[in-house]
């Protein structure tokens, strides 16, 4: 693994308009450099906005994907379902799957194995999220939870090339609690040792996410066998010492270390930087932390009393 060839992948979730171009734009003007040529950065906005962001980013350096599909590779009465063919039609070109939010819809380990083998068909490129929940965690059955995760997920796919598995601790998303390094250094050796024993034909390249931020992304990027970032939108509702999205945090505190043993080189880290800022801003807008300028996403409302209520039985 080299310093300058690391993926960074931002989850959009339910966030985002057309306008919001604007904070991806700043990203792309930045990797125009030709040092930072190695670095993958893949938006996955809603579905909403993938041909508009795929048109716009097209021949650029940057990479649009989805956040899920459905598991029929073919066009059918399916209503409300959006599968891989109709997202490459829209010019996305990686899809989400296994995602712990979407797993704990009852998204098993079959349909996911589905849905890649649907994917795939179409040429598509997959982020594969796998992770143990606090339960699995504090019965200490990770390994065999991400053993059968992985075994049961790419049964029957022999050609991992375009496979990319980010490791998600269910418990850490969104919580702003992280494992330790000894914790994140044991589980992606044992991922790394799981993909050897079924002998795929590739190399699999392994991203970690979870309440990545300002304070802890730098420890993370020196983690042997971390070959990038998924990064969703509650990871960074965390206020650091600089602000919201760790604005006003200089790069060298951010995502830089002198150490030789750090992956995210100096200019890595800007990119990093940036793209955390840009792709996930949207997200503290919409909590109103932030006042919109060009960006008309509605602000989130948390309070459970304002959601709409059913009417009452006055039967």
């Amino acid at each position: 693994m080299t310093n300058n060839n690391m993926i960074f992948v931002a989850n959009w979730k339910m966030h985002g308009n057309f306008n919001d171009i604007s904070k991806v734009k700043t990203v792309l003007n930045l990797i125009k450099n030709k040092k930072y040529k190695m670095i993958k950065i893949i938006y996955c906005p809603p579905f909403t906005l993938l041909k508009s962001f795929s048109n716009y980013f097209n021949n650029t350096k940057l990479n649009i994907g989805a956040q899920n599909c459905y598991y029929k590779s073919d066009y059918g009465p399916y209503t409300g379902n959006v599968n891989a063919k109709l997202i490459k039609s829209a010019g996305a070109k990686y899809i989400i799957l296994g995602h712990s939010e979407n797993r704990n819809e009852g998204e098993t380990d079959l349909l996911i194995n589905q849905k890649i083998k649907s994917v795939l068909k179409e040429k598509l490129s997959i982020i594969f999220c796998i992770g143990e929940t606090i339960d699995e965690k504090k019965k200490k059955i990770t390994f065999q939870v991400l053993k059968r995760q992985i075994s049961k997920g790419l049964k029957g796919i022999k050609n991992t090339n375009k496979i990319i598995i980010a490791y998600e601790p269910v418990w850490s998303i969104g919580s702003g609690i992280v494992p330790s390094r000894n914790e994140l250094e044991k589980n992606i050796k044992n991922i790394k040792k799981i993909l050897k024993q079924f002998k795929f034909k590739n190399s699999v390249k392994i991203l970690y996410g979870g309440s990545v931020n300002s304070k802890n992304a730098n420890e993370i990027s020196k983690i042997d066998g971390i070959g990038g970032l998924l990064v969703g939108g509650a990871s960074l509702l965390q206020k650091s010492e600089g602000g919201a999205l760790g604005i006003g945090v200089s790069q060298d505190n951010f995502m830089f270390s002198r150490s030789a043993g750090n992956f995210l080189t100096k200019a890595t880290s800007i990119i990093a930087t940036l793209f955390i800022i840009c792709s996930l801003g949207l997200t503290i807008i919409s909590r109103g932390e932030l006042t919109p300028t060009t960006s008309v996403i509605d602000k989130i409302e948390e309070n459970a009393d304002d959601a709409p209520k059913l009417p009452e039985n006055n039967n």
